[in-house]
């Protein structure tokens, strides 16, 4: 454990909880906390997470922009996915999946290409919903937090591992919230 994987560490919880109750200081938050962990994940040669936390940065950018939109304004613009989107996001995922690890088996010294592909893929996917309000979000992200344990813990990086517990946790609840919400709309 070092400052840089603490820092990660507190940047995200504090975006997490800011997510939840959907303060728009989530997405500068989410902007500070992938820098840190682009030097964190370099270190520990997690290539795909890495990147990933560069695409972060630009999601951070597009979801303070659409959470800035009028209709966007309001806690109820919570939803979930309608029937016809769920055709364009699980083939965008699975394509995520093949192009990033198809660049970590062909161009980077990783010793875990699959299970960093398919991770970074859910997670770009949970991010793109999270910036459009949508309550699947939150499942993405308790099934990827939940799996990122184990791939924190085979490289060390235990205080991470124990963030993204908490966090997988913490999605639970944001689950929760956002769903209590769309019902009382």
């Amino acid at each position: 454990m070092n400052w840089i994987e603490v820092a990660g560490f507190v940047l995200t919880i504090v975006g997490v909880f800011l997510s939840i109750y959907q303060s728009v200081w989530v997405w500068p938050v989410n902007i500070l906390s992938p820098i840190v962990y682009v030097v964190l994940f370099y270190n520990s040669r997690l290539y795909g997470d890495m990147s990933l936390q560069i695409l972060f940065i630009v999601l951070a950018v597009y979801g303070g922009f659409q959470w800035s939109k009028q209709e966007m304004r309001p806690k109820k613009a919570v939803r979930f996915l309608r029937p016809k989107e769920y055709l364009f996001y699980v083939p965008l995922t699975l394509v995520l999946f093949w192009i990033v690890y198809y660049i970590l088996k062909n161009y980077t010294k990783t010793d875990v290409a699959c299970f960093d592909a398919i991770l970074t893929a859910t997670s770009i996917t949970a991010t793109i919903l999270a910036a459009r309000k949508c309550i699947e979000n939150w499942i993405i992200w308790i099934l990827t937090d939940i799996a990122y344990v184990f791939l924190l813990i085979k490289k060390d990086l235990h205080l991470t591992a124990f963030l993204y517990g908490l966090i997988a946790a913490m999605a639970v609840y944001g689950l929760y919230t956002w769903r209590k919400e769309w019902k009382s709309q």
